[in-house]
């Protein structure tokens, strides 16, 4: 086990088109070259949960040997151009896992991992099938962005949707805005004031202009409410539709009781059907009997006030031997 790590913050790595993304590498300090793990997020990279809690922490994979590369994707936080939600990292996946592939720290295998928005990038970068891509694991993410993520069954995930637009997504879009400082400032009290009352905010109709979200503080909310169904713009996100690209093993988890659970689903008959043959047989989903609250909270084996007890297996991906062998060798590490 390595004792001494390498920390480098604020890489800022070019992607094909010359736009710049800010990442923070985590490595083993020695001269050896190692297998890689990314994970390509929309939140900030100063974050302890997002970066540390939420799967692993890259330090403790560091420490066995691993690279981990964490990256703020487009358009967010240090990085730079325009965020358009989840189609646009799948390019950014391909040149991430073949920029780390090439790196002098790394032998050249590299393995995608992700937990619900920070799993985007991992479910894309399958699709888009980066030559040095050896394996992916994906937690309770989006898989369709229309079914199990935006809507479920034609209704709006509108508690989810309003919420994270309010809290995660539009609060580090309004300073992106050129505003002055004060106009800046009430664009983000409008969010703050919007949030404390979530019935009213609600209630507002119609949603689709719902004032906090306006003048460009949040635009893919507009585009998500003007696509209640399935069309073009939502087939391009759609990563059961092109199921056919994936090369690599896939090993995806989600839960009985969470939003995602229906695209999960479709994705593994989908990955099983019509994945590169070579693979088909070594994708694994696991289910279990608790929420999407429960791997980043103290009650783990629960769904709201149930607890499902100790054999609930809830587990984590075992890379040793995945990245190198090219298949997925079950679960490991308890969360």
């Amino acid at each position: 086990m390595t004792t001494n790590i390498r920390v480098e913050r604020n890489v800022m790595v070019q992607m094909r088109d010359g736009v710049r993304v800010a990442t923070d590498i985590y490595r083993p300090d020695d001269d050896e070259r190692h297998p890689v793990l990314v994970n390509g997020h929309i939140y900030n990279n100063d974050h302890f949960l997002v970066v540390h809690e939420l799967i692993f922490s890259p330090l403790v994979a560091a420490q066995r040997g691993y690279v981990v590369v964490v990256q703020e994707v487009r358009g967010r936080y240090g990085s730079e151009g325009t965020w358009r939600p989840y189609t646009q990292v799948r390019e950014d996946a391909y040149d991430t896992v073949e920029w780390a592939a090439a790196q002098p720290w790394s032998n050249g295998d590299v393995g995608l991992y992700g937990a619900c928005a920070l799993g985007t990038m991992a479910v894309q970068g399958a699709v888009a099938a980066p030559p040095h891509l050896k394996a992916v694991f994906a937690y309770e993410t989006g898989i369709d962005f229309l079914s199990g993520w935006t809507y479920s069954n034609g209704a709006l995930e509108l508690g989810f949707q309003m919420s994270w637009t309010w809290t995660a997504l539009a609060t580090d879009t309004i300073p992106r805005l050129g505003l002055s400082p004060a106009a800046e400032q009430e664009a983000l009290r409008k969010l703050a004031e919007a949030s404390r009352d979530m019935n009213g905010s609600a209630s507002f109709l119609p949603l689709i202009d719902f004032p906090p979200f306006q003048n460009g503080a949040a635009p893919y909310w507009r585009e998500w409410l003007s696509h209640p169904s399935y069309d073009e713009f939502w087939r391009d996100a759609d990563a059961v539709a092109r199921a056919d690209r994936v090369k690599v093993p896939v090993l995806h988890m989600t839960s009985w009781y969470d939003t995602c659970l229906r695209g999960h689903l479709d994705w593994a008959k989908a990955l099983a059907e019509r994945s590169d043959p070579s693979v088909r047989e070594k994708h694994r989903l696991v289910l279990g009997p608790w929420d999407h609250s429960a791997y980043y909270n103290k009650r783990p084996t629960c769904a709201g006030k149930r607890d499902f007890g100790p054999d609930v297996i809830t587990a984590l991906i075992s890379w040793q031997g995945s990245l190198s062998a090219g298949s997925i060798t079950g679960c490991a590490a308890s969360l």
